[in-house]
Parts: structure tokens; sequence; C-alpha cells
């Protein structure tokens, strides 16, 4: 299938099984399916401004989870600690990036675009069948170091 990479596509409803299909076994020579978007990937890139200065060092073991404002959240992920990248599945729409509860919050804050903490969430708004890439800018609290996590 040949979709936009922020797609996240799933056959619903197809006679064969399109995993495993090899059209020299097909007898009428074509295959129906009927396919689904289930979401879009918001995708970025996380750095901890604390260790690398301006240019920034990817957070260990920082988890940000994805939420409808006033909702519980609904999806998490790790970023990679050595990309400095995450994704996430969502739909369209207005959402809460934050940074998950537990030992990310412990070791962690959200950065503003200027350098200013910000209440631990960030709205993205999913508004295209693009998706959205975004950058998260966080820094290690005070006399705590990213290496603890």
């Amino acid at each position: 299938m040949d979709v936009p990479e922020p797609w996240l596509v799933e056959a619903v409803q197809s006679a064969h099984d399109l995993d495993n299909l090899r059209l020299a076994d097909i007898p009428q020579g074509a295959v129906q399916a009927e396919l689904e978007l289930k979401a879009l990937m918001l995708t970025g890139s996380c750095i901890d401004v604390t260790a690398g200065g301006n240019r920034g060092t990817p957070p260990r073991g920082l988890q940000l989870q994805l939420g409808s404002p006033g909702q519980p959240p609904l999806v998490d992920t790790l970023v990679m600690s050595n990309l400095a990248y995450f994704q996430l599945k969502a739909g369209p729409g207005r959402w809460e990036l934050s940074l998950a509860p537990g030992r990310t919050q412990e070791l962690y804050q959200l950065q503003g675009k200027d350098s200013a903490a910000v209440a631990g969430t960030a709205l993205e708004a999913v508004g295209s069948q693009e998706g959205i890439s975004t950058q998260v800018v966080v820094s290690s609290l005070k006399g705590r170091s990213s290496a603890e996590a």
C-alpha cells in the first residue's frame, strides 16, 4: 500500500489474507479489500537542553503521553535515547502532549519556546492528513540528572 508516512492504515474487510498474498494463487487475478485510516502519527524529537546547551542531547528514559484536554491520556511512548525520536497515534483534533507521571516528571520539566518552564503540557493540533511533527524541549530539574533514569 502506498500511503503517506503519517497514516496508519489497516484492512477491515477482505476475503483473502492480505499479509500472505500470492496473486498467482488467486483464481480471478484480482483482490478486493476495504481499508480504513485508523490514526495519524504525531512524530517528533525531544532534546534535553540542560546537558547539551543550545544543541541539546536526547533525554534518557523520558516517557511522553498524549490525551485530550480534560481527559486521561490515551497513548504513551518512550523517546528513543539514541535518536531523540518519538511517535504517537493520534486522530484529527486538539491534543495535550505531556510528560508521563512518575520518574519522568521527577527528572524533567517541559520548556517553552522562551525557555521558561510551562505547566507540564503542550497543546498540539492535528488538522490535516499530513499528521504533525513537533520538537519537545525539556530540561533536567535542579539537582537531578538524566543519568538517574
